[in-house]
């Protein structure tokens, strides 16, 4: 952390680099969009799936599988 940034400004751009895990796509600027997206928790941390990939794998999330398995 350099002498200009903000203790806060840290964790506001690792919210802005939140994307898809399974497929890396990033997650939309608008509201709107974010809603169709999944989130979860695999091991205390969250996990976003895009829209795409939660319906390509959407057995696997009902079944509660980790995400290395699909």
């Amino acid at each position: 952390m350099t002498t200009d940034e903000q203790p806060g400004q840290e964790r506001a751009e690792a919210r802005q680099r939140i994307g898809c895990d399974a497929c890396g796509t990033a997650l939309p600027a608008s509201a709107a969009d974010q809603l169709a997206w999944s989130v979860g928790r695999e091991q205390g941390r969250p996990v976003h799936t895009c829209p795409d990939c939660a319906r390509r794998f959407l057995r696997s999330i009902e079944a509660k599988l980790e995400s290395e398995w699909w």
